[in-house]
């Protein structure tokens, strides 16, 4: 069950935002990308959100596109599904052992290395990840 709903909200979230890159887009479409991540977060995490501004929500979601674009993510898709991941599991999710060696495999372009972690081979531990997630991490990581 767990592994469908992993399943369904990664599909919602690559169906859902727009395949573009995030490199160079123009403030009006960079808003509507940005808008659409914070809707898709209103809709399907609600429970994670609901108490944040939106102007909270929207800074978190910089702080983490700022986060994937440092490893060279330019798909808009792939971007999207880590900030996503950041606001459903933990703001740092990216630095657990078992990420950090998907997302450091060069073998992979960027994108591939974001969508790999969502393979059923990949084995994250996304439950304990979850358990040990550090909200404070959207203040104190200003980098």
């Amino acid at each position: 069950q767990a592994r469908q709903g992993r399943s369904a909200w990664r599909a919602a979230v690559l169906f859902r935002v727009s395949d573009v890159s995030i490199h160079g887009l123009r403030d009006r479409y960079r808003h509507r990308y940005i808008d659409g991540i914070l809707q898709f977060l209103r809709e399907q995490y609600p429970a994670v959100v609901a108490e944040l501004s939106d102007a909270v929500i929207l800074g978190r979601i910089e702080w983490g596109l700022r986060r994937v674009r440092q490893s060279g993510v330019e798909d808009g898709r792939a971007a999207a599904l880590f900030v996503v991941t950041q606001f459903a599991v933990g703001p740092t999710f990216y630095r657990h052992p078992a990420c950090v060696a998907l997302l450091a495999d060069r073998r992979l372009p960027p994108e591939a290395r974001v969508h790999s972690l969502f393979h059923a081979d990949a084995a994250i531990p996304w439950t304990d990840i979850a358990l040990g997630r550090d909200d404070s991490a959207w203040l104190k990581d200003t980098s």
